[in-house]
């Protein structure tokens, strides 16, 4: 049990570096200017930069876990704001696609076709899994017709 506790808290560290690090690539822009260095202390040691602005949308589903970690992440980055709308997947993936916010989550990945709707200039898009959850299936089991949630080990055997 300890093991797990401390393979979630790895899992959830190493999702929230992950999803900080693939919105710091996004190219935010600032929305203050950065005030003028007038002498004295640099502009990082007196809190100067001036705000940066993320905007992502798409997938319901991890819509609670991301505004939770965002609220956290401005917690500790006053500057940085990150808004998410839960807009669903398809909606998401259209926005990010014309390029209207920073970052968007799907419940699948971009097929094929939408990767080359992605502007060339830009590279490719970056695809992270971010985020999982348990699986509803009907089960069938000697005609009796049922359904229930399938744990992580079952799924993945």
């Amino acid at each position: 049990m300890l093991f797990s506790l401390k393979a979630n808290r790895w899992a959830f560290s190493a999702s929230a570096i992950a999803l900080a690090l693939g919105l710091a690539s996004c190219g935010p822009t600032a929305t203050t200017p950065p005030a003028a260095n007038t002498g004295g202390a640099s502009p990082a040691a007196t809190g100067g930069g001036g705000t940066v602005s993320l905007s992502g949308a798409g997938a319901t589903f991890p819509a609670p876990l991301y505004q939770r970690w965002f609220t956290e992440y401005n917690r500790i980055n006053p500057n940085i704001q990150i808004s998410y709308q839960s807009v669903g997947s398809g909606a998401g993936v259209k926005q990010f696609l014309s390029r209207t916010v920073d970052f968007g989550a799907s419940d699948a990945p971009l097929r094929e076709e939408e990767i080359k709707k992605y502007p060339a200039d830009l590279g490719k898009p970056l695809q992270i899994p971010m985020t999982g959850g348990r699986l509803y299936l009907p089960i069938i089991w000697r005609g009796l017709i049922t359904s229930g949630f399938l744990e992580t080990p079952t799924v993945a055997s």
